[in-house]
């Protein structure tokens, strides 16, 4: 007896190892996914910072009023844009099949600064919306930005927005190619006098290259000035709540000065903190009695920081996952605003996921 209670305690050190390892590996792995989640969804959260911040930095506004009113497309000459500079915001890309507020914003030229801003870039050596030509445009695949072209219908429409006027676009046929074939970028290569060309890296959710392109063409259709409403696919008679909840997000964002992601990191651990905090006011002593236990896996630990409450045991547990889906997207939000961005631009064997620096 004496002989087996030697090894007693370095059994216990080995079993709170092996708990903590275990613990943690299942956090790497649930972090993992946080990652994977922001490089192909999360991104995009903080699309309207970047257009604020573009917005600011441009001297040409581009504001629509009269979402409630349908403008008639024309079928005339349309006017001739202004080229823009380097890197100016002068238009924004509205595909309705998306949403009818899915918009990105368009700036002159190409370059990874450029498309990392979660929009589009204008190649310099096309036409301009509605000109004769091909006005072609480039962007990241992530989902939230031309990503979401893939599965788009023939037929859809594109509507690129300038300052005053709307150029509205249907696409035809796509195509996948190399980065070397620039003939995609030809003056004809949309068969059609006015054309569009949408570009962007193929397949997706891989973290290299390979060189392929992914093409959409298409012909133009029509434009309308501003002034005579928006087109047909992009009029809101109503808002919906959702559209409703997203833009008061995008103004506490905006009055805040911080993007969204940040936003909802900081509400979300409010909450939590006042949520939790007032149940370890009221259940103090059996929170605290669950950590005599000692146990060494951080899941228990993030568990047993959840205080619950006194009384009934599956209300008290109702009110531990509560507070505790609160600090889990607490962290992700979290994680998306500052973690993962950081992560894609410093551990060389992660994927380098395009993102925007916010300042």
């Amino acid at each position: 007896m004496p002989r087996h209670a030697k090894t007693k305690p370095s059994r216990r050190i080995w079993f709170k190892l092996l708990q903590f390892t275990s613990g943690a590996a299942v956090l790497l792995g649930l972090f993992a996914g946080v990652f994977f989640a922001w490089a192909y969804w999360g991104v995009g959260m903080d699309v309207g910072t970047v257009t604020r911040d573009l917005e600011t930095a441009t001297t040409t506004r581009i504001e629509t009023a009269d979402w409630d009113k349908t403008a008639t497309l024309r079928h005339d000459e349309p006017p001739v844009e202004a080229t823009p500079a380097e890197g100016e915001l002068f238009a924004y890309i509205h595909v309705p099949h998306l949403g009818k507020t899915w918009k990105r914003a368009i700036q002159q030229g190409v370059s990874d600064r450029i498309l990392s801003s979660l929009g589009a870039g204008h190649y310099p050596q096309t036409a301009m919306p509605g000109q004769v030509g091909n006005s072609a445009y480039a962007g990241h695949d992530t989902p939230g930005d031309f990503g979401a072209f893939y599965d788009l219908p023939a037929g859809s429409e594109v509507i690129v927005e300038s300052a005053a006027n709307w150029y509205v676009y249907k696409l035809t046929n796509h195509l996948i190619t190399t980065a070397q074939d620039t003939s995609v970028l030809d003056t004809d290569a949309a068969g059609s006098d006015r054309g569009i060309t949408l570009t962007t890296c193929w397949p997706q959710y891989v973290a290299e290259d390979t060189g392929q392109r992914f093409v959409w063409h298409g012909v133009f259709i029509g434009w309308a000035p501003k002034t005579d409403g928006v087109p047909a696919s992009l009029a809101q008679k109503h808002v919906t709540m959702s559209e409703r909840v997203n833009r008061g997000l995008d103004r506490v964002s905006e009055q805040v000065g911080m993007p969204l992601s940040g936003v909802l990191a900081a509400c979300f651990a409010a909450m939590w903190l006042i949520a939790d905090g007032i149940m370890w006011l009221v259940n103090r002593g059996r929170a605290a009695a669950r950590w005599k236990d000692g146990s060494w896996n951080p899941l228990v630990w993030v568990w047993r920081l959840q205080a619950g409450a006194g009384g009934n045991k599956w209300v008290s547990g109702a009110l531990r996952i509560f507070t505790l889906l609160l600090l889990c997207a607490a962290v992700v939000f979290a994680s998306w605003r500052w973690a993962c961005p950081w992560l894609s631009d410093t551990v060389p064997w992660l994927p380098h996921v395009p993102h925007p620096e916010f300042h």
